[in-house]
Order: structure tokens, then sequence, then C-alpha cells
């Protein structure tokens, strides 16, 4: 097997489909670098565990994903119309008249993702697109985010911050605790807390970070909520928090 050949692992009944990143020695032996092709992980494996997969099974997998996903959008989308619709309710049923130009109505919140792996970032950015928010992408890696993140905000003045790339335990970790055994956990960390030096309002700048395996509970400490990519479906494997559009802080806007 070689770098950039698609396989899956045996021991975990073949669940997630990887592409060979990087091929290690330590004195274990040899280990291969994996990385999810449709899921945001990267994880290793020695070769007795893998097994390559070919076209068809890949398109199989693709197109159980790719269900999921477009389900989950109309989802959202549904549940999108039904809260309009009972807003609107509210208002035409209510005794009051209200001037047309005092109607208000609530928008998404304006978002900033910023993702350390680019072809993650892109797979979001089409999906935000697909829901019509209002997101700006940017490709930054982990451990320049903390030193970048603040004046991007200032820049693009979100209401929504989304920090994600990629995490985890380093091998042969056992203080869950302990940043150091975290591969990107403290510049999520940094990030956060530059981000709520900056502003420390959790309804004018609400923060998601982190990654697969991240130290939440350091992240929630500084002043984040977390995003577990990992167990959750495709959309919050890429990073796209879906419910973005309805149950998040909403700016008003008035009808002109």
């Amino acid at each position: 097997m070689k770098v950039g050949d698609l396989v899956v692992r045996k021991s975990y009944s073949k669940d997630i489909t990887f592409k060979i990143i990087d091929i290690r020695e330590d004195d274990d032996g040899v280990y291969y670098v994996l990385k999810g092709i449709n899921i945001r992980i990267i994880a290793d494996a020695k070769i007795d565990d893998l097994e390559e997969v070919d076209e068809q099974f890949i398109a199989e997998k693709d197109k159980i994903f790719n269900a999921r996903v477009n389900e989950t959008i109309k989802r959202v989308m549904v549940s999108r119309e039904v809260v309009g619709h009972k807003n609107i309710t509210r208002i035409t049923k209510s005794p009051k008249i209200i001037p047309e130009k005092e109607l208000t109505f609530g928008r998404p919140g304006r978002i900033l993702h910023v993702d350390g792996d680019p072809q993650y970032l892109d797979a979001c950015m089409k999906v935000y697109k697909q829901l019509n928010l209002n997101a700006t992408g940017k490709a930054i890696v982990e451990k320049d985010q903390p030193t970048q993140i603040v004046d991007l905000v200032k820049e693009i003045k979100p209401d929504i911050v989304v920090l994600t790339g990629h995490d985890g335990l380093i091998k042969n970790a056992t203080n869950y605790l302990d940043l150091n055994n975290y591969r990107n956990s403290k510049y999520f960390i940094q990030s956060v807390q530059n981000l709520r030096n900056y502003n420390s309002s959790y309804d004018e700048l609400v923060i998601f970070a982190g990654a697969c395996q991240s130290c939440y509970e350091d992240i929630l400490d500084a002043g984040g909520y977390r995003t577990q990519v990992q167990h959750f479906p495709r959309m919050w494997q890429l990073g796209v928090h879906f419910f973005l559009s309805s149950s998040l802080p909403t700016k008003s806007t008035t009808k002109s």
C-alpha cells in the first residue's frame, strides 16, 4: 500500500473510508496515517488492519452519506419554513396593529468558519450555500488560528465563529485532561480565549470550537461551545452546524 490509496479498517467493520496520507515508523513498526474521505477524522493503523477498496465500494458509501446529507438539509429547510409561518401567524393574530415598517424578521447570524483543512472547509462552504447561510470561510492551520482569529473577527464582524480542523490524542496517552496529550486542542483553546478577551458576550459572539477528540472540557471553560465532530452524521463531521439558521441568536431587521 502507498500514499493516496483508499482503504478501510477491518477492526472497525469497514465503517469509514480513508485515504493514506503518510507512512511512518516507530518502535512498534510501520504504521499508516489515514484521513477520512467523507468524515472528518485522522487515524492510524497497521497494514494488517487495512484493506484496499474499489470504486464500487466508495460509490455505495457516498450514496448512503449523500442521502443522509440531503435528508438533513430537507429537514432544516422545512423546520425553517414552519418557524417562519408560526411567527407570521402570531403577528397576524395579534389584536394590536403593527405598522409595516416596525415588523421585524429574524435572520441567521453572519458566520465565520475557520478550518485547518481546506478540503473540509470547501465541503462546509457548499452546504452553507445550500442552506442560504451568510458564511465566510478561511483555511488556517490550527497552530496559526490563535494569532489570526481576532483580526479576522474585527474585519468580518461575524455573529458566530466556527473554529475547527483536526485534533486527537497522541499515541499511548492516558491522561485525557492533559493538553500536552492532544495534537491541536491548545490552539482551539487559545483562539477561544483570545476571542473572549476581545468580546466577552456570549450573545454578541457565539463560538463553536474543537474537532475530533478535542479536549472539550477546557474549550468550554475558555468560553466556547463544543463541536463534538466525531459522533454526528456527516454534516457535523464536516464541521457544518445546521441548526445555526434557527436555534442560535438572530439579528432583527426592520422592514422599510
